[in-house]
């Protein structure tokens, strides 16, 4: 009888009672079986609930689980050896509104400076209404 190749790739020790099944139901049969496991290590890290919450949902939406995202990263920083990250913030559009209009005010003149403090504090209490 002549021999017979199966090549079975498995990436989750999840069904390994099945698969040792198999193999064993197979390998009686004269099939030479090869099967490969994903060699992956856990990696634990302490992180806010509520980010690891957001990550989550970002990931989802991008089609992605998080486990895939980290070890995308993981491998562009031994690929790259940099770290890139962004502490950039979009400002709502009620803050981009009242700057516009700051800015409006100091081109029209609209502005009033003060001495001190003191002085600073007179004005209000006369024009708060």
């Amino acid at each position: 009888m002549p021999m017979k190749w199966i090549f079975l790739i498995f990436l989750s020790e999840e069904i390994g009672g099945v698969i040792q099944v198999i193999i064993y139901l197979l390998t009686l049969c004269g099939y030479c079986i090869y099967y490969v496991y994903m060699d992956a290590s856990v990696i634990n890290i302490r992180t806010d609930a509520r980010l690891k919450l957001a990550a989550q949902r970002v990931a989802e939406d991008l089609g992605f689980n998080l486990s895939s995202l980290i070890n995308a990263y993981l491998k562009n920083l031994v690929k790259t050896k940099t770290v890139y990250y962004s502490n950039v913030e979009e400002p709502s559009e009620y803050l981009k509104s009242v700057i516009r209009e700051a800015e409006e005010d100091l081109r029209l003149g609209k502005t009033y400076s003060f001495k001190s403090a003191d002085e600073a504090s007179e004005w209000l209490k006369k024009n708060a209404s």
